[in-house]
């Protein structure tokens, strides 16, 4: 499974990151050269969200290895992981091999999941360690569990949320309140909160005010996550989410099956609820976490049809001895351990919900399966185009500025993360996720990388950079004065 997942992880990869990885790449590359924690060398501001992946590529640069080349490899060694992580929770729950492997392959035909494996974000590190966390809580090792949560936490923000869910679910299967939990990531997240807050003078990032504010004044909703989870998949014809519900509905219905899914399905929730109550802008990578816990519900679901379709058909055969159509007094026969109903006796009821259950697996690998294989195909080719074309033209663009521009120039752009990393230019933010304000009014750009406006043209363009991207053509004009 793992061998055909680290093929198809390979496949997704392109010859550029997506655009917000170079910004961390940048911070790396300070770091490690001893200007600091920044982005323009100079000021501190936190303007990536993920201190860990930036640690993480900065001692990669020191050792000598390329930044670039080390997210992509740590991107496919954390989604294999997280894929391994997978399979191993669906049998914690008590699934089997066959269920795990389903699981598997529902994540691997994700196209949210895959086009992030290897596109250089911090995102599959962070999924990893979130599964990490929930996989050692099912098992028991606590202390395991909370330390991998604060990982997840130094990683991205937002991985608070699965801190606090260890802390709520060690402290009801403990019957006690978690001291030694809650110390202990209380000692991993102190020293970077208060580093934060010395350093660049608050621990939240600037980039997540700058979203917040993005989203009020796109006029955009704030539910884009819901919507990407549960409303798309129904336009675009896939056939998991009735899945997804009958899992949902298993997870629930005993004890022992609360007990053992209760924190992945708490996380889920407190983290699609966060991102709606935070009010960012829709950023694909952002759903990607929510994959694995969705892919063992949908195993989950289709484990459980069997189960459903022979509790259906107890329920109709009891309909009609109650309607006299089976004699009430009739007798099962015993060598062929079914009922005169036809319905199988009741010590013999598992077997066929395996059977019954087995069956809906294959249907769904070789009825439903292909279609959503087809969708995952089309949309990561389109999105390596993408990367190929539109962020292989912004590389472009960097590299120019670099070799046609004095050292000292300052370039106010919006794509800060290709054209800041290879350009090596003073940056000026114009979407405010590394320039405060105050920096962007108080600076004169000497060049304006700017998208497709004809104003640009009045200034007299400096040099144009096309990206023949075929979804959506696109001009880069790189200029002198900008007139908006």
């Amino acid at each position: 499974m793992l061998i055909v997942a680290a093929v198809v992880i390979l496949w997704t990869d392109a010859p550029y990151d997506i655009d917000d990885a170079p910004i961390t790449y940048r911070y790396a590359e300070n770091l490690a050269m001893g200007n600091g924690f920044v982005y323009n060398v100079g000021e501190r501001v936190q303007g990536t969200s993920t201190p860990l992946y930036t640690l993480l590529l900065a001692a990669a640069r020191v050792a000598g290895q390329p930044v670039a080349a080390t997210s992509n490899m740590i991107g496919l060694a954390s989604s294999l992981t997280a894929i391994a992580l997978t399979l191993v929770i669906v049998q914690s729950l008590g699934g089997s091999f066959l269920q795990s492997v389903i699981a598997g392959v529902i994540l691997l035909c994700q196209p949210s999941f895959l086009r992030y494996t290897m596109a250089g974000m911090e995102t599959p590190l962070y999924t990893l360690l979130i599964m990490l966390s929930l996989v050692l809580l099912i098992r028991r090792q606590y202390t395991f569990s909370a330390a991998s949560a604060a990982l997840a936490a130094l990683t991205r923000l937002d991985g608070l949320i699965i801190v606090v869910t260890i802390w709520l679910f060690c402290a009801l299967k403990q019957k006690r309140l978690p001291i030694d939990i809650i110390l202990l990531s209380v000692i991993l997240l102190a020293p970077w909160y208060a580093f934060a807050t010395a350093y660049f003078g608050s621990p939240l990032p600037l980039s997540m005010v700058a979203k917040q504010q993005h989203l009020i004044g796109s006029g955009a909703s704030r539910y884009w996550i819901w919507e990407w989870l549960f409303v798309t998949p129904w336009r675009d014809g896939f056939y998991m989410l009735p899945f997804l519900l009958i899992g949902l509905g298993r997870a629930l219905r005993s004890k022992l099956e609360v007990e053992r899914s209760a924190a992945s399905l708490v996380w889920l929730a407190a983290y699609l609820l966060a991102y709606t109550a935070i009010g960012i802008p829709f950023y694909e990578w952002y759903v990607m976490p929510a994959y694995p816990v969705l892919a063992v519900l949908i195993s989950e679901g289709l484990a459980s049809v069997g189960s459903i379709l022979t509790w259906m058909y107890r329920r109709v055969s009891g309909l009609r001895v109650l309607f006299g159509t089976i004699p009430a007094g009739a007798t099962p026969d015993e060598d062929t351990a079914v009922q005169p109903s036809g319905l199988p006796v009741p010590g013999h009821d598992r077997r066929w919900g395996a059977l019954l259950s087995g069956a809906a697996m294959v249907f769904f690998l070789i009825v439903l399966l292909p279609a959503q294989v087809r969708h995952a195909y089309s949309s990561v080719t389109g999105f390596k185009e993408y990367l190929l074309k539109v962020e292989g033209t912004r590389v472009s663009i960097g590299q120019w500025l670099r070799d046609n521009t004095p050292a000292d120039s300052e370039v106010l752009t919006g794509g800060i993360g290709h054209i800041g990393y290879e350009s090596q230019r003073y940056v000026i933010d114009s979407a405010g996720l590394v320039t405060p304000g105050q920096i962007r009014r108080s600076h004169t750009p000497d060049y304006f990388v700017l998208d497709d406006l004809p104003e640009a043209k009045k200034c007299g363009v400096v040099k144009e950079f096309a990206t023949a991207w075929p979804v959506n053509p696109m001009v880069f004009s790189v200029t002198r004065c900008f007139r908006p």
